[in-house]
C-alpha cells in the first residue's frame, strides 16, 4: 500500500500487474482506493477504479470511500462525480449514521453537497446521535450558501431532531441573523416548540445578554409572529 499512498503510479501499476489485490484492506479496513484518495493521486485513483477496485468499500467506523474522499480535504468535486459515476452510493452511512452530504455540509462544502445532491443524495437524512439533517446543521454552523441551497431542493424545513429542535432554532441559538430571516421568509414555523416546551423565541430570549445579534433576532420573530397572528 505505500506505493498507493506516496503516489507512485508506476509501482502500483506493477503491483496490480503482479497481482496485488486491488481491494485488500488494512487492519482498520482501509482500502489502496481510499489512500490514493487521501493522497489526491488521481491517476492510481482511476487505475483502481479500473481494476475493479470496490468503490463502495468501508472502513472499521464504517466510512465509505465517498465519504473518505469529502473528509480528505482535497474539495475534488469532479473526483467526487468520479466516485458516483463508478457508482459510489450517495446515502452510505457510517456508524453514526452521518451520510456524505451530512460531512459535505459539516465541512461547509457546497460544491460538494449540491453535486451529492444533484445525484440523489437523502436531504433529509438524519444521524443516529442527535438526529440531525443536513439543514439543522447548515443553520446551526451559519453555511448560508448551503441553507439556501437546501431551500431550493426542498429541504424539509421543521424538520425536529432528538430534543425537538429545528433549524430555525438551531440559527437562533448560533446568533445567525441572515440565517433566521432566510429561514422565516422560506416558511419555518416560529411557533414550533422543542420537547422542552420552548419555541425559537424563548430561545432568543434565553441568549438576550449575549450580545445585539440576538435582542435583533428577538425583534425579527416578534414581528414575524404578529403577522402570523400569535401576538
Amino acid at each position: 500500500m505505500y506505493a498507493i499512498a506516496s503516489g507512485e503510479k508506476a509501482k502500483a501499476t506493477q503491483l496490480i500487474s503482479n497481482g496485488a489485490d486491488v481491494n485488500a484492506r488494512s487492519v482498520a479496513g482501509v482500502t489502496p482506493l481510499m489512500l490514493a484518495l487521501r493522497s489526491n493521486a488521481k491517476g492510481i485513483v482511476k487505475l483502481l477504479i479500473l481494476k475493479g477496485a470496490d468503490v463502495n468499500a468501508k472502513d472499521n467506523t464504517q466510512r465509505s470511500v465517498l465519504i473518505k474522499e469529502i473528509l480528505s480535504g482535497n474539495q475534488d468535486v469532479e473526483m467526487i462525480r468520479l466516485l458516483i459515476l463508478k457508482g459510489a452510493d450517495v446515502n452510505a452511512k457510517d456508524v453514526y449514521g452521518m451520510t456524505p452530504l451530512l460531512f459535505a455540509v459539516d465541512l461547509g462544502s457546497r460544491d460538494i453537497a449540491e453535486a451529492l445532491i444533484s445525484n440523489g443524495a437523502d436531504l433529509n437524512a438524519q444521524e443516529n446521535i442527535s438526529g440531525k439533517t443536513s439543514l439543522i446543521v447548515a443553520a446551526y454552523l451559519g453555511h448560508r450558501d448551503i441553507v439556501e441551497l437546501l431551500l431550493s431542493k426542498k429541504a424539509d424545513i421543521d424538520v425536529k431532531e432528538i430534543h425537538g429542535r429545528t433549524a430555525l432554532m438551531n440559527a437562533v441559538f448560533s446568533g445567525n441573523i441572515e440565517i433566521v430571516k432566510t429561514l422565516i421568509l422560506k416558511g419555518a414555523d416560529v411557533k414550533l416548540k422543542d420537547n422542552a416546551g420552548r419555541d425559537a423565541l424563548g430561545w432568543a430570549k434565553n441568549f438576550k445578554d449575549e450580545g445585539v445579534k440576538y435582542k435583533k433576532i428577538i425583534k425579527i420573530i416578534e414581528n414575524t409572529l404578529v403577522k402570523v397572528g400569535r401576538k
